[in-house]
């Protein structure tokens, strides 16, 4: 809300998030959040996508669920263009708007779709509560108002499991609490091939289900600090709770990785350059 205040902008946006992963996304008169971080802060979930940078050089296929207007996957493609990056949107002003990037990057937009990821293979209502003009990064699903509409959602592993040609290696989910759906559609791709997986954590049920989820299969989950470009290991999916009581946005992200890839996980994280920011220099992350 705070950006939204400032002069509108209509351009294509230079974000950089390193020396090696740099690209443009499209910013119509503050209608996209993440561009606009980009725009007025020079970054968005910076030690994020720094981790998501330096796993995605190494990966062959790269799942981006809740792909919205494209940040993770444009950082994806562009820092690893041999790996495959499949890209989930429902909300179709968002597709447009990833496409729209995808393209003026000079990026692949064969493995987009325009579809919301869950447990099976369906229809649901999907609603979105900010105005039409901006791009939503809150659509809910199976909410039923009259702001919903139907789209259609899928099992990634009926999609991918035995058609995709490539083990799965890195997988981003940002749902807006249905995390827990996304990863009962998985279940057969995660147990074979045991990605590490970038998630928010914002609501308490869904979290929870999460972490219960991949503790039981293995995994250790790890907590992002933007704010102090670290990680800790955390014993629940529990929504840190920061200043008038609603959730540290510095905080939100969460990484689950295999008890088989933790030494890699480390070591790769040491290797990333951080700038500590204070909260005077980022005014907002999310």
């Amino acid at each position: 809300m705070r950006l939204l205040r400032f002069p509108i902008f209509f351009d294509w946006v230079e974000c950089d998030v390193s020396e090696e992963c740099k690209f443009d996304m499209y910013l119509g008169g503050a209608d996209d959040g993440v561009a606009l971080r980009f725009f007025w802060n020079g970054h968005y979930e910076r030690y994020s996508i720094k981790i998501w940078c330096e796993l995605a050089k190494s990966a062959n296929c790269i799942l981006d669920i809740g792909a919205h207007t494209g940040c993770y996957t444009l950082a994806a493609q562009t820092i690893n263009r041999s790996a495959s990056v499949f890209s989930f949107e429902p909300n179709s002003q968002c597709y447009s708007r990833l496409m729209l990037n995808l393209r003026a990057n000079n990026l692949t937009t064969n493995f987009a779709h325009m579809v919301a990821c869950c447990e099976k293979d369906d229809v649901a209502f999907f609603s979105i509560k900010t105005p039409s003009g901006y791009l939503s990064s809150g659509g809910k699903i199976n909410e039923k108002d009259q702001h919903s509409y139907q789209i259609k959602t899928i099992s990634i592993d009926n999609m991918l499991y035995k058609k995709c040609d490539k083990p799965i290696n890195l997988i981003k989910i940002d749902v807006e609490g249905h995390e827990n759906l996304c990863l009962k559609g998985m279940n057969s791709i995660i147990s074979r091939d045991h990605p590490i997986i970038l998630f928010e954590c914002v609501e308490m049920s869904s979290s929870m289900q999460c972490y219960e989820y991949l503790t039981n299969i293995g995994y250790k989950i790890f907590l992002v600090d933007e704010l102090l470009e670290s990680i800790r290991i955390v014993d629940n999916c529990i929504p840190i709770i920061g200043q008038g009581k609603k959730i540290d946005m510095y905080q939100i992200n969460r990484i689950a990785v295999h008890s088989d890839e933790i030494n890699f996980f480390l070591n790769l994280t040491r290797t990333i350059k951080t700038e500590k920011m204070s909260n005077a220099n980022y005014p907002c992350t999310q």
